[in-house]
């Protein structure tokens, strides 16, 4: 099986790094699922927007791309673009996220940021500055896959791409070794153990409070 990626974004302005994402995604032998190339299932019997969240649903990847531009209004909730949505199906799913921002676009958020109670701060070529902040803000307060990572040129998309894939494909070889969680759990037990003996509430047990206190010294790490 070909793992699939969906490239989120608005077409607007980014056209040549959606076909960079493209490339880098098809170089990598994975299967791009663009709107523009008609990869996704129009046949549905869903509107085209519900037919691209169902599309981002199917997917075990998603790029999502912000740029200057915010997009068009999802018909499901107009105060979002259908981007932002996008972003909302993918987090509710299990698909693997990575999000680029546009490093100018990066750099005005901390300009807004910080001058909050000023108006008349423009931004230059960006349609709806407030609306992306606040995407942008909401994607790094996600509490899971929140990682945000700018780009400047082209050149950054392919290298951050390969990276990032790279390390997906590390994590799926290298998958997190049981053993250690036992070990945790194990840890765990023995901490909730003797705070339980250490409680003021109860007596406690002299005995065991020694046993532990002789273990714990460095001297006697042989007796582990």
């Amino acid at each position: 099986m070909i793992p699939s990626v969906f490239v989120s974004s608005t077409i607007s302005g980014l056209q040549p790094i959606r076909e960079t994402v493209r490339s880098v995604v098809e170089d990598l032998g994975y299967h791009p699922v663009m709107s523009e190339w008609s990869e996704v299932n129009y046949m549905s019997g869903s509107t085209a927007e519900a037919s691209c969240y169902k599309s981002v649903g199917e997917c075990q990847v998603v790029v999502l791309i912000i740029g200057k531009h915010y997009g068009s209004a999802s018909s499901v909730d107009p105060d979002k673009s259908v981007t932002e949505m996008e972003f909302e199906k993918a987090l509710n799913g299990s698909a693997r996220i990575i999000t680029l921002v546009d490093a100018e676009v990066y750099e005005f958020k901390k300009v807004f940021d910080a001058n909050k109670a000023k108006e008349g701060i423009e931004y230059p070529e960006m349609n709806n500055p407030e609306k992306t902040f606040a995407f942008i803000s909401r994607v790094n307060s996600a509490t899971t896959r929140n990682a945000i990572i700018p780009f400047t040129t082209t050149t950054d998309i392919r290298q951050i791409l390969k990276l990032q894939f790279a390390s997906m494909v590390y994590d799926l070889l290298c998958p997190h070794d049981p053993t250690a969680d036992a070990t945790m759990k194990d840890i765990l037990s023995e901490v909730r153990t003797l705070r339980e003996a250490m409680s003021k509430s109860g007596r406690p047990d002299v005995k065991y409070l020694a046993a532990t206190r002789f273990l714990l010294e460095d001297r006697n790490a042989n007796f582990v």
